[in-house]
């Protein structure tokens, strides 16, 4: 069984939960996590900031990171893309689509609404509903444009793509299923990012609670970006947002996976999918 660690990290003048996951390999996990040098591999959901905490880190602890992943094009969730892509340039930039504009495009990201203008460097990778992303790449193939990373044996640590949209066009989430846990049947298709009014969102920092020192080993964790909070939902009241989409694509695609899973959201602190189902006011 691998164990799946994340870190995160709030950045950004709108307190953006960013996440850094790598995964360790007890002795039941079969494959490598590691790179050709030795130094495991990680994947950043988000960078709404000044990353110099998460570089620092990254370097402390020897990590490799594959993939920064922009689960949506707003600023605050983009920020720190260029800092980055600078420190670890073999690192590439992952976005749908839809929202792949919004990275060069101040007035599309709403930096203007913060009082300056920002564009990031361009994305390296267009994700799209049912790609997979493996950090065990030995045998996977990619390309520029679209990726699909395939193995003959599902890899020990993987992420499979959830296109979200309502808060914005382009809204991912990311899907992590340990190997050994249980299938689930529905068939799996996916916010400037502050909760909409009626729920609450908080600042979290430091290790994740539900995991405890940030370890998840055997659980289901749904990086969700702005879809949904703890206790509520993304915006929608910005240019291309979807209040009905928002909703139907979190009743349809989110809230059939087990009630155990783990959700990382994209502001607050983690919840899982039975609370939201249970007590979030906007279902």
């Amino acid at each position: 069984m691998c164990v799946v660690k994340v870190k995160t990290f709030i950045l950004g003048p709108i307190q953006t939960s960013c996440y850094l996951v790598s995964g360790s390999r007890s002795l039941s996990c079969k494959g490598s996590l590691q790179d050709g040098e030795g130094n495991p591999d990680a994947i950043i959901i988000d960078a709404g900031g000044d990353p110099t905490e998460m570089i620092n880190y990254i370097r402390e602890h020897n990590l490799n990171p594959r993939y920064l992943v922009n689960t949506h094009g707003h600023i605050d969730h983009i920020l720190g893309n260029a800092q980055l892509k600078k420190e670890f340039p073999e690192m590439k930039i992952c976005i749908h689509p839809a929202d792949a504009n919004m990275l060069k495009e101040s007035r599309l990201n709403l930096s203007t609404e913060l009082g300056f203008k920002f564009s990031s460097p361009h994305p390296d990778v267009l994700l799209n509903e049912n790609d997979i992303l493996a950090l065990d790449t030995g045998s996977s193939r990619q390309s520029r444009d679209s990726l699909q990373e395939v193995k003959k044996s599902a890899p020990p640590f993987q992420f499979e793509i959830i296109h979200l949209p309502g808060h914005t066009k382009g809204g991912i989430g990311l899907l992590y299923k340990p190997v050994r846990a249980a299938p689930f049947s529905p068939r799996l298709r996916p916010s400037l990012a502050l909760a909409r009014r009626g729920g609450r969102v908080g600042a979290g920092g430091g290790e994740p609670r539900p995991c405890g020192r940030g370890e998840s080993q055997g659980k289901i964790l749904l990086f969700s970006g702005d879809a949904i909070f703890a206790g509520s939902i993304g915006r929608t009241d910005f240019p291309g947002s979807s209040h009905s989409e928002l909703i139907t694509n979190i009743k349809e695609k989110v809230f059939p996976l087990p009630d155990n899973t783990i959700i990382y959201p994209g502001h607050g602190p983690p919840t899982t999918v039975g609370d939201e189902k249970h007590s979030n006011p906007f279902f």
